[in-house]
């Protein structure tokens, strides 16, 4: 019955297994997000779906916390996020482009997945990051597993956005706990901790 209804929702293509694989795929991403406080097991479930399609090196997310500052999730900091600043091909303003795409970023192949819940031109509350999957340069992926990766992003965005949205939120909290600890054990007077 789960074929039948993806396949009369599917208007375009008539590929059942490979609906019903994305929705497999989804729904364990969706637990991921809801059983799991840890941004690194959503990206291992992500990483796992989208490196049997494409040759996935490494998945990172940028998130801004205000004009300034930005989360730079990787897998060197173990997904925990640390103050950077996000590569310039990020610069480009929310209204440009698709929500996924692939181009290059630091001369390296990658998916670039817009997460920001922002409206341009609209009240700016919402939460602004991106989602970056670098790509490893050989070998080249096929358009269609391309397009399949970049279908299976643009479904999963919302879990993704929420899942970044509360990494960023708590490592927020984090970083306020450790500057009021780092205040209430430094000296005004004399300087010294």
């Amino acid at each position: 019955s789960l074929e039948c209804g993806l396949y009369l929702i599917n208007s375009t293509g008539r590929d059942i297994m490979r609906l019903a694989t994305l929705h497999r795929e989804l729904h364990r991403l969706t637990r991921a997000v809801v059983n799991s406080r840890s941004f690194q097991d959503v990206v291992t479930a992500v990483e796992d779906v989208l490196a049997q399609q494409i040759p996935v090196e490494q998945i990172e997310a940028f998130a801004h916390m205000d004009e300034r500052q930005c989360l730079h999730f990787e897998p060197l900091s173990q997904h925990r996020g640390k103050l950077a600043d996000p590569p310039p091909e990020l610069h480009r303003p929310l209204a440009d482009g698709p929500i996924v795409e692939a181009r290059p970023v630091g001369g390296r192949p990658a998916l670039v997945l817009n997460l920001s819940s922002r409206t341009p031109g609209g009240d700016d509350d919402g939460l602004c990051a991106r989602l970056l999957v670098r790509l490893r340069p050989e070998p080249i992926p096929a358009e269609a597993d391309l397009a399949a990766a970049c279908d299976f992003l643009a479904e999963a965005r919302e879990a993704l956005s929420i899942a970044v949205a509360r990494a960023t939120e708590h490592r927020s909290l984090d970083l306020q706990r450790m500057h009021w600890l780092e205040r209430s054990i430094h000296d005004p007077l004399t300087g010294l901790y």
